[in-house]
């Protein structure tokens, strides 16, 4: 299965960038409102929002932990490896793509000992011979094809 770059890009890189942004103002604003209120009602409004925007916060940091490297990286430069599928797990958060008809998910495969972000349609399994191409410094799979 081949994947676009742009849609790693918009979806690991650019979205939680803006919703980052938008949960560091949140938290901002909150924070500044919690001291000019005077009614308990409003600073629990505020205490909501400032809990609110730390949660967003850590959930884009998780994405944003794959799309940095990847703002970063030559995106023509990839690598091509072979080798056996140990361990698999869900990328957390897990996002859900659909191509071509098909739901992807987004996984943290282990190939040879080495850790790569990697979307699948749920066809892989523990001991399958798989070749891929990958970004070298973000780890992500561009592209993958089963051997076995």
């Amino acid at each position: 299965m081949i994947f676009e770059i742009e849609d790693y890009v918009l979806n690991l890189f650019l979205i939680p960038l803006f919703l980052s942004f938008t949960g560091i103002m949140i938290f901002i604003a909150s924070s500044i409102y919690i001291f000019k209120a005077h009614k308990f009602k409003d600073v629990l409004i505020s205490l909501m929002f400032i809990i609110a925007s730390l949660m967003l916060l850590n959930e884009t940091a998780r994405n944003l932990k794959y799309g940095f490297p990847l703002y970063l990286e030559d995106t023509s430069n990839t690598t091509e490896i072979s080798g056996v599928v140990s361990n698999f797990e869900k990328a957390y958060p897990n996002p859900r793509y659909s191509i071509e008809g098909d739901y992807v998910t987004a996984y943290i495969v282990t190939i040879d000992g080495k850790e790569y972000y990697f979307m699948s349609i749920g066809d892989l399994e523990i001991g399958d011979e798989v070749m891929v191409m990958f970004l070298p410094k973000s780890n992500i799979v561009v592209e993958y094809e089963l051997l076995t």
